[in-house]
């Protein structure tokens, strides 16, 4: 009895060793996991500062191609206006050198 008490201690010795280490493993994998997870929305919080940052910089350009426009209307509005009045100038001297 003694020796089969003995015998069945030492297997349930070894049983326990094994759980033990099938335990270790499980809580590595657990580990390394968490670990990928940490990276990962690591890596998802730099994409949102990047996507933030490239918003911002085309909301940047939108509103200055929208500037441009307004400044390009105004300039060919003053052009035209410049090119009438240089085309009145030269028809009044005509008109006042044919007069004479």
């Amino acid at each position: 009895m003694v020796i089969k008490d003995l015998i069945k201690g030492d297997g349930l010795e070894l049983q326990l060793d094994k759980k033990q280490q099938e335990l270790k493993l499980i809580l590595d994998k657990i580990k390394l996991k968490n670990k990928k997870i940490f990276s990962l929305n690591s890596k998802i919080n730099n994409l949102n500062l990047i996507i933030d940052s490239k918003q911002k910089q085309f909301d940047l350009q939108q509103n200055l191609s929208k500037d441009l426009k307004k400044e390009l209307r105004v300039k060919k509005r003053n052009n035209l206006f410049y090119k009438i009045a240089s085309i009145a100038g030269i028809l009044t001297s005509l008109l006042l050198v044919i007069s004479k």
